[in-house]
């Protein structure tokens, strides 16, 4: 199995988004099934690596390559279970196609806040 580095903390919880700013985020597919939890593991890697470079291309201002970053996220972030991601990605890519820098730096502030706060389960049992 994958393991995934998170910095939030590994405790297990309910499989449901939280509103609030500093509540852990669990993925709504079902983390009790191991396909699923590997889905999740592999879209959180991948996801880092995304945001690393979605830092730096908008860095540079690179806003068609950020755009479609935001687009990746959006989908996969959808797909894997994330609806706070899909969300805030789409406002990303809204920002990036509109070529406003000083929105996207916020929005991809928020997106690194909310994926800080994923949780995946490291077993069915936790």
């Amino acid at each position: 199995a994958t393991t995934a580095k998170l910095p939030a903390s590994p405790s297990v919880g309910p499989t449901c988004q939280k509103a609030s700013a500093t509540d852990a985020i669990y993925s709504t597919l079902p983390m009790d099934d191991e396909e699923f939890r590997a889905i999740v593991f592999d879209f959180v890697d991948r996801m880092r690596e995304k945001l690393i470079e979605m830092r730096s291309v908008q860095s540079g201002n690179s806003f068609q390559r950020l755009a479609e970053l935001a687009h990746w996220l959006k989908g996969t972030g959808g797909t894997a279970g994330f609806s706070l991601l899909l969300e805030a990605a789409s406002r990303l890519e809204t920002a990036a196609l509109a070529g406003n820098s000083a929105e996207c730096g916020s929005r991809l502030s928020e997106i690194e806040q909310i994926a800080s706060r994923i949780v995946v389960p490291q077993s069915a049992t936790g």
